[in-house]
């Protein structure tokens, strides 16, 4: 039977979410080195698929291996033909943070593959809490006609881009940079607008939603950095190089010229750490397939991450 669902019943979901926490990562694929199965998203690492409040979980929010940008696997945040359209998106996952992080240093960046338009809208948001209420800090959304739109307010009001659209059938990279005065929002590399940063509150998780009119949406490589939760002087900077990415035995490791190497670890979905060097090469045979977290520490301080990928 078509049920429906109310903006009531979003807030209701994302309720649930709160104890549900997110130990904060770089990067997430929904791989299989993350701790991701084939199937159903709900109660994996922590993330929560909408239900109807009678106990029902959707049951096309799925991790699959249909289309990935990288590595093997992605989110599906599938048509629900169980259900009845929505004016709001509120089908979907949603992910907390076990620690909120600060808004005036916070990006965000994901990969998203949309295969219909005049369908459904799908919506990234970051969100916070406070006494109890959810509230958007930041939020974009890739609207069915083929333009894109940002949440302006507290109220969840959007506003369209001007001379933006997203690519149809292909992979669409977004990025979100929030700061004390400003959200800069970012489509395949390209600034699109600035805007006000309207909620000046900290952002303790995400939801990937849509409302229902019809077709998919895929995310992959969802990326988060945030200076005031990572060591001093992190960077992540394209001037360091490893090879080959890809990797089947062994990682090299170069760094800018005026850097030196102090020491160089591997680290697993779960923040193991699986291998260690303080020589620019690494050995990783031993290592299952999967994605890992680089992360090389120079002399200076400086701390340079990097995604790999192993064979």
């Amino acid at each position: 039977m078509v049920q429906n669902f109310s903006m009531k019943k979003y807030y209701v979901f994302c309720a649930a979410l709160a104890a549900q926490l997110w130990v904060a990562q770089t990067t997430v694929s929904f791989e299989a080195a993350e701790g991701f199965q084939i199937g159903t998203l709900n109660n994996q690492n922590g993330w929560e698929v909408t239900d109807d409040n009678a106990g029902n979980f959707l049951t096309n929010q799925l991790i699959t291996t249909e289309r990935a940008s990288q590595g093997a696997q992605s989110f599906k945040n599938g048509y629900e033909a169980d259900y009845d359209w929505q004016w709001f998106p509120i089908f979907g996952a949603a992910k907390s943070f076990e620690q909120p992080y600060d808004y005036k240093n916070f990006s965000i960046s994901y990969d998203i593959f949309v295969n219909q338009k005049h369908g459904a809208d799908f919506e990234f948001a970051a969100f916070s809490i406070e006494d109890d209420e959810y509230y958007p800090v930041a939020g974009f959304g890739l609207e069915n006609q083929g333009y894109v739109y940002f949440i302006k307010n507290d109220d969840y009001a959007t506003q369209y881009i001007d001379d933006a659209e997203w690519n149809l059938n292909a992979w669409n990279t977004v990025k979100l940079e929030v700061s004390e005065a400003n959200i800069k929002y970012y489509l395949n590399d390209q600034l699109i607008y600035t805007g006000e940063t309207f909620s000046k509150r900290p952002i303790y998780g995400i939801n990937l939603l849509h409302n229902n009119y019809g077709g998919d949406a895929y995310y992959d490589n969802i990326r988060i950095n945030d200076t005031t939760m990572n060591v001093s002087d992190f960077v992540k900077s394209p001037a360091v190089k490893v090879y080959p990415n890809p990797v089947v035995d062994e990682l090299s490791i170069v760094l800018p010229s005026i850097e030196q190497l102090s020491e160089a670890s591997l680290s697993d979905a779960s923040g193991k750490v699986v291998a260690k060097t303080d020589a620019v090469k690494m050995d990783v045979s031993h290592l299952a397939q999967g994605v890992y977290v680089l992360k090389a520490t120079t002399k200076s301080g400086k701390v340079h991450t990097q995604k790999i990928i192993k064979k």
